[in-house]
């Protein structure tokens, strides 16, 4: 596709969205999304995307986010 990254990583990250399912073979237990590589499984794991969780609060508002990057530039 023709969308633009800031680094080689995240465009290569991105890449993988763009396999077909069949060519993604490592499965979240908690949420049934298929990965291609364990790597890609593992990061979606340990960002908890699946499980909807956000554990960074703004201290001002309380709101909350599932990034400590996203954070911090709202409490810009």
């Amino acid at each position: 596709c023709a969308k633009g990254f800031k680094t080689p990583y995240e465009r290569r990250r991105h890449a993988l969205t763009h396999l077909a399912a069949a060519e993604k073979p490592f499965r979240c237990s908690d949420c049934g999304k298929d990965f291609p590589a364990a790597s890609a499984l593992l990061l979606h794991r340990r960002r908890r995307r699946c499980r909807g969780e956000k554990p960074h609060a703004c201290g001002v508002c309380g709101k909350r986010f599932a990034y400590g990057h996203s954070l911090k530039v709202h409490e810009r």
